[in-house]
């Protein structure tokens, strides 16, 4: 799994969110994919910029931590100074870029980290 600058956890709700996933409980609960991740996930390789003020850093922080603490496996890179767009156009061909986010994904799909041995 390939995550870039993604909202995992992004409770409070700020816009429009309670209109589209319900504020309620159940709305609350199920908008956050956070809420989903048990240890049983392929390795993550979670993608952010330090500077995103779109999606914060700590989307991608503890969606890291919690797969970590399930006994999955997440390897987070932060990018200092780097925002939500220019993550994204690190992506694209014939830009000239200083982020390594397309190298660190296409390292991580060519060399996968083990998933550690657990006892499920």
């Amino acid at each position: 799994m390939i995550g870039l600058a993604g909202a995992y956890a992004f409770l409070p709700f700020v816009d429009n969110e309670a209109r589209i996933f319900g504020d309620n409980e159940r709305g609350r609960y199920d908008s956050q994919p956070i809420n989903f991740i048990d240890g049983d996930e392929p390795p993550m390789l979670l993608l952010q910029g330090m500077d995103d003020d779109e999606v914060p850093p700590h989307n991608s922080e503890v969606v890291a931590e919690r797969a970590q603490a399930m006994d999955g496996t997440a390897v987070l890179k932060l990018y200092p100074g780097v925002g939500h767009s220019s993550i994204l156009l690190s992506f694209a061909r014939g830009r000239p870029n200083q982020v390594p986010a397309l190298r660190d994904t296409l390292d991580f799909i060519a060399h996968p980290p083990a998933a550690p041995a657990t006892g499920k």
